[in-house]
């Protein structure tokens, strides 16, 4: 029942929304449904069986963790480089519904009001289904033309073929 307790959901959510790395390591066998404050975040198996199996999947979920936090330093030094460039948010995670609402109640009247705000995050892009689920939340608040979300690569790309 980890998914369905306050608690874990809340921790979720603090750690989302102050962009820090989270890796869960899964050791439920099954569960009654998820919670979609979890999702999208790295997750490792537990492996039951002698304690060599138990001590890997440890290792697996630690070694992710220390990989993202490693991931959240370097994201952090390039913040003031993506600023110079124009850019007005730069989560360490894909955004998603549980990060982009508080971003965008707090700047909503600048994407309504001024030139295209730019939020950069890290790659992989944006999958077209998810693409479409972020422009859907920006239409329904009103500022789906004025909100651009983009990686570094496709930000690169996009570069290279307006030159």
């Amino acid at each position: 029942m980890y998914a369905t307790r306050e608690w874990c959901q809340r921790e979720f959510l603090v750690a989302k929304r102050a962009d820090m790395p989270i890796v869960t390591l899964n050791g439920v066998r099954t569960e009654e449904r998820g919670s979609f404050l979890m999702d999208h975040v790295p997750s490792v198996g537990y492996r039951e069986g002698d304690e060599d199996l138990q001590q890997s999947s440890v290792e697996v979920a630690l070694n992710l963790l220390v990989d993202a936090a490693l991931i959240r330093v370097l994201w952090g030094l390039q913040r003031d480089m993506f600023e110079e460039l124009g850019f007005d948010w730069t989560p360490l995670n894909v955004p998603e519904p549980v990060t982009v609402l508080p971003w965008l109640l707090k700047n909503r009247t600048r994407a309504t009001s001024e030139t295209p705000l730019l939020i950069m995050h890290p790659d992989p892009p944006l999958g077209p289904e998810e693409a479409k689920t972020l422009h859907e939340l920006f239409e329904l608040v009103g500022v789906h033309d004025a909100i651009n979300v983009v990686t570094p690569r496709t930000y690169t790309s996009r570069a290279t073929t307006n030159q």
